[in-house]
């Protein structure tokens, strides 16, 4: 979690970014929480099994380091989110052509753009903090 502030950083800027060009609250939360969510997620399993809530021993964890440090858990992780998302969007978009759901799309795309942004800076920024 040594990346935690840049994974804020850069969650509130798209937020704010998203926000000026949408004005709308919704898209720029999903944003936001698609930034931070695969974080949450990593820090959810290794509660879980070491059955803490405790943040320094979750972060000291067998299973959260096996969840992050494993690349092959975690890219396996988030490319299956971006196909199945990027696959049902292109369902109802470009096969169903509807408009009832153009809300629930573009959160699910502004959800998704979260997901690779969050993806990239942890390919590009080595996270190493104060806590490992």
């Amino acid at each position: 979690m040594g990346g935690l502030i840049h994974h804020l950083l850069a969650a509130a800027i798209s937020l704010i970014f998203v926000y000026i060009f949408t004005k709308r609250k919704d898209y720029s939360l999903s944003i936001f929480i698609g930034n931070l969510l695969p974080d949450v997620v990593g820090a959810g399993y290794a509660a879980i099994l070491i059955r803490s809530l405790n943040p320094v021993a979750i972060l000291h964890s067998a299973p959260w380091f096996s969840f992050e440090k494993s690349v092959f858990i975690t890219s396996f992780w988030m490319i299956l989110q971006v196909i199945f998302v990027g696959a049902y969007l292109f369902y109802h978009v470009y096969l169903r052509k509807k408009e009832v759901h153009k809300e629930f799309e573009a959160n699910l795309g502004f959800l998704l753009a979260g997901f690779v942004t969050h993806m990239i800076m942890d390919l590009l920024i080595i996270e190493k903090g104060f806590l490992y």
